[in-house]
């Protein structure tokens, strides 16, 4: 009986290098980017003040996304268990982030009727799906005792 346990220690190790590596990753991503965001921001107020902050309201969301998906991985690694939380927060994220970068672009889109109508489309889409992902984020928080008093 101890062939399996010593496998089951050399795969848990390996796991968790692997969950190092893209541990890793993700915050030097996440470090870049922030980097990015702030240089295009301020390469940005030269020319259109609105367009700079809407590109740097969606890169720092997309660094937010890699900070989520990097506590999942930490909390991973901590306690040995797979959260769904987490998960659900990534997809609010990037469904806010997705409504910014069309709203953002809708100065373009409203000359066509066919294409505004699709985003009109993919923007109810976009809020039911936010909605689902809140009440979702809202019952799990509850069915574990962490919502807070306000």
């Amino acid at each position: 009986m101890a062939e399996p346990t010593r496998y089951m220690r050399f795969f848990n190790g390996l796991e968790s290098l692997i969950y190092y590596g893209v541990a890793t990753a993700l915050a030097l991503a996440a470090l870049a980017a922030l980097i990015l965001a702030g240089l295009q921001f301020l390469q940005g107020l030269r020319h259109d003040l609105f367009e700079a902050i809407l590109r740097f309201l969606d890169t720092l969301l997309l660094v937010m996304m890699l900070v989520e998906i990097l506590h999942t991985i930490n909390i991973s690694l901590r306690q040995h268990v797979l959260t769904s939380e987490p998960f659900l927060i990534v997809g609010l994220i990037a469904a806010v982030r997705r409504m910014l970068v069309i709203t953002a672009e809708q100065s373009q889109l409203v000359n066509n009727p066919e294409i505004f109508r699709l985003m009109l489309y993919e923007l109810l889409l976009l809020g039911g799906i936010i909605l689902v992902l809140s009440i979702a984020i809202h019952i799990l928080r509850r069915s574990h005792g962490e919502e807070g008093n306000g």
